[in-house]
């Protein structure tokens, strides 16, 4: 594959330098793609973008911009002051500003698990609801640079401390108005957080469980995220959101034992979602008619024939029959086909 032209993008941020894109969605002939400014190389700015063009490259415009310094909820009230999203940080810190969750040692949950959080924002996921609002689907980086459990750094190679992780990502609607889009339902004030989708929680334990990746199910009205202990601790699995933000069903993929380090924990272990059904029942048929013309085509004013027999054959052998209903119609498909027809039945 060769690339034989470019599209010259903007810079968002004031730093260039600190413009993270990733999420993608191509819809009704259009392509999104959203990022972030981080903030990580010191100008502390957080915003989420997503950008709107044509297939070909062209009409590039912004159509979603909002400040990331909306009030979260901590990722866990018993000593987790983690919720509000932070500059980008590469660097493994384990003594922690007070009042700053600078990754650190906020808690121990035993005595060989320790643990630590600093939600950074990755916008990693972009759809629709079926009325045009946006939906935009944040993971926290910390639970990617960490995994369930990790290490620190320790140049003596001595150490055995494990550290635990705990991410916390984001689910934001952006109600279309027919030419603009706007988030709903964030506030910057120290309260507690009110948001559109408020069923992403775990109990009282985890308010922000969703990892970064979900669907709109179209016929339905509801939303698919993954998430973090949806149904138990130490777990990944689904979350569904009913249309009014509410919580639906809830699915487990994996759990690991308590204080277990067998798979992901409380970080983010799941990728993209692809919604998918059963196939399509293969059905023929149609109709059998009195072709008063004879010139082999349905016209108008040609009535169907009742009770006509029509029989299917493979290899000469019969394996259905069917009459004709009384508007001249007939169908084979699995109800009257023993083993339901093959493809490319003729």
């Amino acid at each position: 594959m060769s690339i034989d032209s470019f599209i010259d993008f903007p810079a968002p941020c004031s730093n260039a330098s600190e413009w993270r894109p990733f999420a993608l969605k191509i819809l009704n002939e259009k392509m999104y793609f959203g990022g972030v400014c981080s903030g990580e190389a010191g100008s502390g700015e957080l915003l989420g973008l997503v950008y709107e063009m044509d297939l070909n490259g062209n009409g590039l415009v912004e159509v979603l911009n909002f400040d990331l310094a909306y009030y979260r909820a901590d990722l866990n009230p018993n000593g987790f002051p983690c919720g509000i999203w932070q500059p980008w940080l590469d660097e493994f810190l384990i003594n922690p500003v007070p009042g700053i969750s600078s990754p650190g040692l906020i808690s121990t949950f035993a005595t060989i698990n320790t643990a630590l959080c600093h939600t950074q924002p990755m916008l990693t996921d972009i759809d629709f609801t079926a009325d045009g609002d946006m939906l935009v689907f944040f993971t926290d980086r910390f639970g990617h640079q960490m995994g369930g459990w990790n290490y620190g750094p320790d140049p003596t190679e001595t150490s055995t401390t494990i550290y635990e992780t705990l991410a916390g990502g984001d689910l934001v609607r952006a109600d279309f108005n027919g030419s603009t889009y706007t988030p709903q339902w964030l506030n910057t004030v120290n309260v507690p957080p009110i948001e559109y989708y408020t069923g992403d929680n775990y109990s009282t334990i985890h308010p922000e469980t969703v990892m970064g990746s979900g669907a709109n199910l179209y016929c339905l009205d509801k939303v698919m995220s993954v998430a973090l202990d949806p149904v138990v601790i130490y777990s990944g699995g689904f979350l569904e959101f009913n249309a009014d933000g509410t919580s639906g069903k809830r699915a487990t993929i994996y759990q690991t034992p308590l204080f277990g380090q067998e798979t992901f924990g409380k970080a983010s272990g799941l990728g993209e979602i692809t919604l998918m059904s059963n196939p399509a029942p293969i059905e023929i048929g149609n109709r059998v008619w009195f072709d008063i013309n004879k010139n082999g085509e349905q016209d108008a004013g040609e009535t169907g024939l009742e009770g006509i027999s029509v029989e299917l054959y493979l290899n000469d052998v019969l394996i259905a029959s069917t009459i004709t209903n009384t508007m001249g119609e007939y169908y084979f498909n699995d109800a009257n086909v023993p083993g339901g027809l093959m493809v490319n039945t003729e």
